[in-house]
């Protein structure tokens, strides 16, 4: 039959188990918390990144047809000059 000492010292070691098991799972799981708000986090700045990049592409792409508009425009006028100039030249040879 055990002994009251026995069964005492058996007590307190199982109680400090579990209040060590507790500490360790506070810690597990604070440890969670910090890396699922660092991963929330870091997901809101690549969101935020992505709709500044998405801006970005959006006005490139209309400063890239302001442009070829106004190469259109310049090969208009590159043309009539040409054309203005040839009738001239041709009616000087007259």
């Amino acid at each position: 039959m055990p002994t009251k000492e026995i069964v005492l010292y058996c007590t307190c070691n199982v109680g400090w188990r579990y209040a060590e098991l507790d500490r360790a799972v506070k810690e597990k799981d604070c440890c969670i918390k910090k890396l699922r708000d660092a991963a929330e986090e870091r997901v809101l700045r690549l969101h935020a990144e992505v709709r500044s990049l998405t801006t970005k592409l959006e006005q490139s792409a209309v400063r890239i047809r302001e442009l070829e508009w106004t190469a259109q425009d310049l090969q208009k006028d590159k043309a009539s000059v040409i054309e203005r100039y040839t009738v001239v030249a041709f009616e000087m040879t007259r």
